[in-house]
C-alpha cells in the first residue's frame, strides 16, 4: 500500500495525470524492477550484561537481547542459527578487563571468520576490540563468538564504559 501512495505521490509530481482507472491501477500495480521489502529480515543485538571470566574457547554467552527479529539468537548457548539461506553480516566489540587482555573468535560453520583483540595489560584502563564479518550461510548453521586462545582474563561489559556485544543480520 505504501508503495502505491508513493508511486502516485512521484507520478503527480512529476506532472503525469492518469486520464482513467486503468492508468491509475498501473501506477499502483508492482513493477518487477521497484525494491522489495525485506520485512522480517533476520537481525539480532545482544549484549554481555556484566563482566564474565571465561576458559579458552569457551561460548560466550550474551545474556541481553535488546533485538531479535526471528527469534535466532538464543541467549542461553550464545548462537545465532541462521533461519534462511543468505549472505549475513556479524559485528562484535569486545572490552578487557584492567591490565589484562582477550581475544574473541567469530566461528562459521566450525570455522574461525574473525578475531578480534583487546590489550590494556600494560595500563590500568580498559580497551576495546570490534570485528565486522561478512559471511555466506545456509539455513540451519550457526555463527557464534568465543573467547580466543591469546587471552589472559575475562571480558567487561559495563553500561557506563562499553558493553562487549554480538550482532548480525541477513543482508541478502
Amino acid at each position: 500500500m505504501l508503495k502505491s501512495l508513493i508511486l502516485v505521490c512521484v507520478a503527480l509530481a512529476a506532472g503525469s495525470w492518469a486520464r482513467n482507472v486503468d492508468e491509475w491501477e498501473a501506477l499502483m500495480l508492482p513493477s518487477e524492477s521497484a525494491p522489495t521489502c525485506h520485512c522480517g529480515t533476520p537481525a539480532f543485538y545482544a549484549y554481555l550484561g556484566g563482566d564474565v571470566s571465561l576458559n579458552a574457547h569457551a561460548v560466550i554467552m550474551f545474556n541481553v537481547e535488546e533485538t531479535d527479529t526471528s527469534n535466532s539468537y538464543n541467549i542461553l548457548n550464545g548462537r545465532f542459527t541462521a533461519p534462511v539461506s543468505g549472505v549475513y553480516v556479524f559485528s562484535f566489540t569486545i572490552y578487557s578487563s584492567l591490565k589484562s587482555y582477550v581475544g574473541a573468535e567469530l566461528i562459521v560453520n566450525d570455522v574461525i571468520k574473525g578475531e578480534a583483540f583487546a590489550d590494556s595489560e600494560e595500563i590500568n584502563d580498559t580497551h576495546s576490540a570490534s570485528a565486522t564479518i561478512v559471511v555466506q550461510m545456509t539455513a540451519g548453521q550457526q555463527a557464534y563468538v568465543r573467547r580466543g586462545l591469546n587471552s589472559q582474563s575475562g571480558m567487561w561489559s559495563h553500561a557506563s564504559r562499553g558493553r562487549s556485544s554480538f550482532s548480525g543480520w541477513l543482508l541478502r
